[in-house]
């Protein structure tokens, strides 16, 4: 005797071929679903991580920036901040010097002959008197390599963005740049004296995002 359709799709134990395709359906996109929160569960988690390691170095730079030990260290490494109202008769690579501030000898740029400083930086440890421990916070490449390919888009960055070295001085994967705007409007503007307008802007190693930014009316001398 045939067995009717009903019958046939009906198992021992009372569940349709139907019900239990629909439930094997349901379960897998349940742990899709699953899947897809925890996977960006962890996305937010990193991404707060770096956010937070930013906010940090933004603030360790600035506040290394004001403190007054400092001070002529990186004014010797960027002696060119004094140059005011003559952008007009530079060259481009000259102009983008003055509007940037590095932190480290590692970021001098030299003559290819000679090896001499291109733009007069003082080499902190030439210095006289008894100044302790210098103490580096930014690491330069000065070559494309050390960029994500967003950042090589403005050939300048790879003279004025430097990688912040965290306090076991290793790498840290966020990177630094300084730029500066001197007050040209100023009768009389001494930037040493009078400070100059300073942008701290940090960025993704590994992505080239821009992470944070900080403003900071520095003055380097008293």
């Amino acid at each position: 005797m045939k067995r009717s359709l009903k019958e046939i799709v009906i198992n021992e134990r009372g569940f349709s071929l139907i019900e239990v395709l629909a439930t094997l359906i349901l379960l897998a996109f349940s742990l899709s679903s699953l899947f897809y929160f925890i996977q960006q569960n962890f996305v937010v988690i990193e991404r707060n991580k770096i956010q937070e390691q930013a906010i940090f170095v933004r603030e360790d730079i600035k506040e290394w920036m004001t403190y007054r030990a400092q001070a002529q260290d990186i004014i010797s490494l960027n002696p060119i901040i004094s140059q005011v109202n003559v952008k007009t008769f530079l060259q481009p690579a000259y102009i983008e010097r003055m509007n940037h501030l590095i932190l480290d000898e590692t970021g001098i740029q030299r003559d290819s002959e000679t090896g001499r400083a291109l733009y007069e930086e003082v080499e902190r440890d030439s210095l006289e008197g008894g100044r302790g421990q210098i103490v580096s916070k930014v690491i330069y490449d000065l070559s494309d390599d050390s960029l994500p390919k967003i950042l090589r888009s403005d050939p300048y960055n790879k003279f004025y963005i430097g990688e912040y070295i965290n306090s076991e001085k290793s790498r840290s994967g966020i990177l630094v740049k300084i730029k500066i705007k001197s007050k040209e409007d100023i009768d009389d503007y001494i930037p040493q004296v009078d400070g100059v307008d300073v942008s701290i802007i940090i960025y993704s190693k590994k992505t080239g995002e821009l992470l944070t930014e900080t403003w900071l009316h520095w003055v380097g001398v008293d």
